[in-house]
């Protein structure tokens, strides 16, 4: 189905700015906002959805493995990593891979709904990709 509208150049060149900074085409970058502005059931399902993966989203993994993966970290950086903190360390950065992947998947499933970017969403809820190997 398609609809046409008769909009002003000024609207029209917002629109097509804050989809292409998003990241997103026009026509999709629309659509999501009608969508997030529209009342009515699937908005209420979809708003209990957006709660449940932003629960999802920022869930992380506990300080105390943080504070162990730092430790172990910084002796296997100074090469003084036993072979049994080589194995506990390895199995802390599947365990943080794993929670990493379930953060995604919960990002890309709200970015969907939302009918925006995985970068812009992230930009939206001020998180940043962080490269800690």
């Amino acid at each position: 189905m398609s609809i046409t509208i008769d909009i002003n150049k000024e609207l029209e060149k917002a629109l097509r700015d804050s989809a292409a900074e998003e990241g997103l085409d026009l026509q999709r970058y629309i659509v999501g906002l009608l969508n997030r502005q529209l009342p009515g059931k699937s908005r209420k399902s979809n708003n209990k959805r957006e709660l449940e993966l932003l629960q999802e989203i920022n869930k992380g993994v506990s300080t105390d493995l943080w504070d162990r993966y730092e430790t172990l970290k910084e002796r296997r950086d100074g090469e003084q990593l036993t072979s049994e903190e080589y194995q506990e360390l390895t199995e802390i950065i599947d365990q943080i891979e794993m929670a990493n992947a379930h953060r995604m998947k919960a990002l890309f499933e709200l970015s969907k709904i939302r009918g925006t970017s995985i970068d812009a969403l992230m930009k939206s809820l001020g998180l940043q990709a962080k490269l800690n190997a």
